[in-house]
């Protein structure tokens, strides 16, 4: 009996073993499954981020391409409104003197007073700063208070509203 005692007791631990074993396959078959899953997952978000920094990128160089565009406009403006005249100016007593070219002059004192602001410089410069403002995050109303105080816009609220939707996407 000792040795149908021992058989049966050997074929239980072998039955044991075995099912021991096969939870082991299926727990390491599971694993390997997850493991796959989700490198395939990383491999798809990794694709969607480069997608979306693509995106980004685009949005960006159009942006740089605006704001250049902007700032060689000012620029231009800047240079055209600090060229003198034609008729000339003259140093007289360290202060500069415009000569309309009719014999007339003033000081730039009075010339500035006489001069109204460019509407266009004043719109890209007001874009300019509005843009400014945008990409780092301003809200758009202070943005809109601060155009307010230092800008005369007819439509400042079409000119934000290019602005942040440009930056926004």
């Amino acid at each position: 009996m000792t040795l149908d005692r021992q058989s049966i007791e050997r074929r239980d631990t072998e039955s044991l073993a075995s099912s021991a074993s096969e939870q082991v396959r299926a727990i390491i078959d599971a694993a390997e499954a997850s493991a796959a899953e989700i490198l395939r997952q990383s491999e798809n978000d990794a694709q969607e981020i480069r997608a979306e920094a693509a995106v980004v990128l685009e949005r960006l160089s159009a942006m740089e391409s605006e704001l250049s565009s902007l700032i060689d406009g000012l620029r231009a403006q800047f240079a055209n409104e600090s060229s003198p005249s034609a008729a000339g100016v003259a140093g007289v007593g360290g202060r500069s003197q415009f000569s309309d070219g009719a014999g007339a002059s003033t000081t730039e004192a009075e010339a500035d007073a006489d001069l109204e602001p460019d509407a266009a410089a004043d719109i890209e410069g007001a874009r300019l700063v509005a843009l400014n403002m945008a990409l780092n995050g301003t809200p758009r109303d202070e943005a809109d208070r601060y155009l307010s105080e230092n800008f005369q816009l007819d439509d400042p609220m079409t000119l934000l509203d290019e602005v942040y939707s440009s930056v926004q996407g």
